[in-house]
C-alpha cells in the first residue's frame, strides 16, 4: 500500500509535531522552575555536602535539627546525628555532587529527592545514589531532620546520578 503524502497529511502531520514539543518543552520547564523556598532548601542540601567536602563539619551540625536522623545506604537502621556526625568526621570527601529532582515545600516542613555522587579518599569508585532529605523551618532557617540514601550499587533499577 502507497502512503499517498497530501498537503493537509503535511499541516496535520506539523501541527501534531509543533503541538507535542510544546507540551513537552513546558513539562519539562515546568518541573524546573523552583520557588524562592524551593531554592532555599536547595540551597542547604547543597551546603551541607559543599560542607562535607571542605571538611567543615561545624556548618553540617548548624544545618541539621539536634534531633534528627540519617539512613544511610550501607546501615541496617537509621543513626541520629550525633553518631552520623562522628562517622563522617572520620572520611574525607574528594568530591561530592548534587542533582535535585522534586522539591516539595508544605508549610514549614519540605521533602527535597535528588540524585547525589561523591568520592571517598583512597577509593577511586565513585559512590552513587538517590536521597529524600526532610527539613523544617525554625526561626527562619531551613534545617535538616532527615535524610534517606540509596546506593545504586544496592538498587534495581536504579538510575545513576545524571552526567553534566
Amino acid at each position: 500500500m502507497k502512503l499517498k503524502v497530501t498537503r493537509p497529511f503535511i499541516k496535520m502531520t506539523l501541527a501534531l509535531l509543533l503541538l507535542s514539543i510544546g507540551v513537552f518543552w513546558g513539562v519539562q520547564s515546568f518541573g524546573q522552575e523552583l520557588s524562592a523556598e524551593q531554592k532555599e532548601v536547595t540551597n542547604v542540601i547543597k551546603i551541607v555536602w559543599d560542607s562535607l567536602v571542605k571538611g567543615d563539619y561545624e556548618t553540617v551540625d548548624k544545618l541539621w535539627h539536634k534531633d534528627g536522623a540519617w539512613w544511610g545506604a550501607a546501615f541496617d537502621l537509621p543513626q541520629d546525628k550525633n553518631t552520623y556526625l562522628g562517622g563522617l568526621k572520620k572520611i574525607k570527601f574528594p568530591s561530592a555532587e548534587v542533582k535535585p529532582v522534586e522539591v516539595k515545600v508544605v508549610g514549614n516542613t519540605a521533602l527535597m529527592h535528588y540524585y547525589y555522587s561523591f568520592t571517598v579518599a583512597g577509593n577511586s569508585n565513585v559512590m552513587s545514589g538517590r536521597a529524600a532529605a526532610t527539613l523544617t523551618k525554625l526561626d527562619g532557617k531551613w534545617i535538616v531532620v532527615g535524610l534517606l540514601m540509596s546506593s545504586c550499587s544496592q538498587l534495581s533499577p536504579c538510575i545513576p546520578m545524571p552526567s553534566k
